[in-house]
């Protein structure tokens, strides 16, 4: 959204800033996780049965949103630092030149999890800069206090590139 509206600001036409919506949403991953099984159970997105066992051993889903909008299941992992590590791993594998993107990171209200993240971002993949915010009220109705997301690009600003030679929606 942040782009589109630097286009609006920068001239681009309705149709031009339609073009660019669709080329950035098939270009955008989501990846995050929770703190807590808690609100997936309470949601219903996982059994009760599931959801204990989960709790117990500490396991921590690594979710994205597909490009058809739907939260999957990446893969689980045990405790949040590997949590945390996953998530950056798979910017890593997945982000076209982080380096060279702002990288939004959104919290649920969890600061130091938060600057964790933003550590292991730094050290292996250096974004340009971060957009940081916290997560609304429906997405952490649903997730709980202390979800960590990252969302980031892969792919470049192809043909909308020329709006952007003085863009920074964010400073680290």
């Amino acid at each position: 959204v942040s782009k589109l509206v630097h286009m609006l600001e920068k001239g681009a036409d309705k149709e031009t800033i339609l073009k660019a919506a669709e080329y950035y949403i098939s270009h955008i991953h989501h990846v995050f996780t929770v703190r807590t099984l808690n609100y997936l159970i309470k949601g219903g997105r996982l059994s009760k049965v599931s959801g204990t066992i989960g709790e117990t051993l500490d396991i921590k889903p690594i979710l994205i949103v597909d490009k058809e909008g739907k939260l999957s299941v990446l893969q689980k992992v045990r405790g949040s630092k590997k949590a945390f590590k996953t998530l950056v791993e798979y910017v890593k594998e997945n982000a076209y030149e982080p380096s060279s993107q702002t990288i939004a990171v959104c919290h649920g209200e969890d600061l130091e999890s938060l600057a964790l993240v933003q550590k292991y971002l730094d050290e292996q993949v250096s974004p340009k800069e971060y957009f940081i915010s916290t997560v609304g009220c429906a997405i952490g109705a649903h997730t709980g206090r202390g979800i960590i997301g990252i969302c980031f690009f892969d792919a470049d600003d192809g043909e909308f590139a020329e709006y952007f030679a003085d863009y920074s929606p964010a400073v680290k």
